[in-house]
């Protein structure tokens, strides 16, 4: 492009001097022009002038023509050379898009992405239809007791059980009204009994009723069994003249079967004691077989 633009003004260049000397010689060298533009108004010239501008004229002429030819060879001859590469010029405004073209080919798939972030939760859908009963799994361990329930409503009576058996239930007792016995120490009088135990891995009820008194001190009334001391007693402290009905019960154990014999004794440390008044007096020995 800079070598065809450096071509286009050298014969520029060249077109004007040849019309330049061309000018200077219609103007300058010709009469006939000079006439014709400065000197309108003369009417007659010596043709002898005439003849030797005209031989002038056409001396210029040839010297214009092999100007021309000289300067037709040195453009033939001439090599253009580029000259160096000016600066980048300021980028020009962008042009419209273009039409768009026909679609390409489809491309080969690329790899997959990374997952991306998950989305927020969707609507809940709706309740798809009941699927089929599972296999009974194994059972699991038995877990803690709950709290007992509340009492429910007594139900209705039962139908009466055949009668059982007769059991192996015995007792005996003595009984007596106002029996009295003033003594503060040793075996109270009319408050013995007799009793054959029939098993020896049954239990004996022991069951004393009596009214009671003691002054200034205190008095221990004991069971005896066979002429000793059991565990069953019964002990009372009093300042007053205070005659109480009163009532000592307990089981022994490990008793033998067979007849054994039942005492009260009145043991005072003493003071004054009184046994019996105006009131029922109760010795009761009963077997009872173990629960």
């Amino acid at each position: 492009m800079k070598s065809r633009s450096r071509y286009s003004l050298i014969v520029s260049l060249a077109v004007l001097f040849v019309f330049s000397q061309l000018g200077s010689v219609a103007i300058f060298e010709n009469p006939l022009a000079g006439s014709l533009v400065f000197a309108k108004g003369k009417k007659d010239r010596d043709k002898d002038k005439d003849n030797d501008k005209n031989k002038g004229l056409r001396k210029q002429v040839k010297k214009l023509q092999i100007l021309i030819n000289d300067i037709q060879q040195q453009l033939d001859a001439l090599e253009l050379q580029g000259g160096s590469e000016g600066p980048i010029g300021p980028e020009g405004p962008a042009g419209p898009d273009g039409a768009a073209g026909p679609q390409g080919p489809i491309g080969l798939t690329g790899p997959a992405g990374a997952d991306g972030a998950a989305g927020p939760q969707g609507p809940i859908g709706l309740t798809g239809p009941a699927g089929a009963d599972g296999a009974v799994g194994p059972q699991g361990p038995i877990g803690l007791q709950g709290l007992q329930g509340p009492i429910g409503a007594q139900g209705p009576q039962g139908v009466a059980g055949p009668a059982g058996p007769v059991g192996n239930r015995k007792f005996d007792f003595v009984q007596n009204f106002d029996l009295v016995d003033s003594r503060d120490f040793g075996f109270v009088n009319g408050r013995a009994l007799t009793f054959n135990k029939a098993s020896s891995t049954s239990l004996l009820k022991v069951t004393y009723v009596d009214n009671l008194r003691v002054i200034s001190g205190d008095a221990r009334w004991t069971i005896y069994m066979d002429g000793l001391p059991t565990n069953l007693s019964l002990l009372l402290f009093s300042t007053d003249n205070d005659h109480i009905q009163q009532t000592l019960m307990g089981y022994l154990t490990g008793v033998p079967a067979g007849s054994h014999s039942f005492t009260v004794e009145v043991n005072s440390f003493g003071s004054d004691a009184h046994t019996g008044r105006g009131s029922t007096m109760l010795l009761e020995v009963e077997e009872i077989d173990q629960p």
